[in-house]
């Protein structure tokens, strides 16, 4: 009677030995009742995005050849880039009133970059970003077309 007790046990120990899903505890149940790669278990953790530096513009402009024109430049500098500044490089037939570096002081604004085509055509406006984040740097190109008339 006690040997059939003891192997009633044992086998009813080994039947209750359960495969989980991918979420749960490596073999069975019995390493958690979740593992650490559930998403219950991950909901404590901080998934949010990173902000990243931006500088937006129009992508195509049309002014008329020889007259002043203005691209507007709208800039957000999250709190972990320093140094941040945009270099603007026109095509040959493009002028630019103020070819210094513009310097991307405060977390967010705008620039108002005055600028005047020589002749009519298809021109266009480089607009480097550059700027430190977390000691590392960060550069960023981006092209603006302008067609004078």
């Amino acid at each position: 009677m006690k040997l059939k007790l003891v192997t009633l046990l044992l086998l009813l120990l080994s039947t209750m030995h359960a495969w989980a899903c991918e979420f749960h505890g490596g073999g069975g149940f019995g390493m958690g009742s979740f593992g650490q790669f559930h998403p219950l278990a991950q909901q404590h953790i901080d998934n949010s995005v990173p902000v990243e530096l931006k500088v937006t513009h129009d992508n195509r402009l049309k002014v008329t050849a020889a007259t002043d024109a203005k691209l507007q430049l709208r800039y957000v500098v999250p709190d972990d880039y320093t140094n941040a500044e945009v270099i603007l490089t026109p095509s040959k037939n493009v002028i630019l009133a103020n070819s210094s570096p513009l310097s991307l002081s405060k977390d967010r604004g705008l620039i108002d970059v005055t600028f005047k085509a020589i002749g009519p055509g298809e021109h266009f406006i480089i607009v480097r970003i550059d700027a430190t984040q977390s000691y590392r740097p960060y550069s960023k190109i981006q092209r603006v077309s302008v067609t004078a008339i």
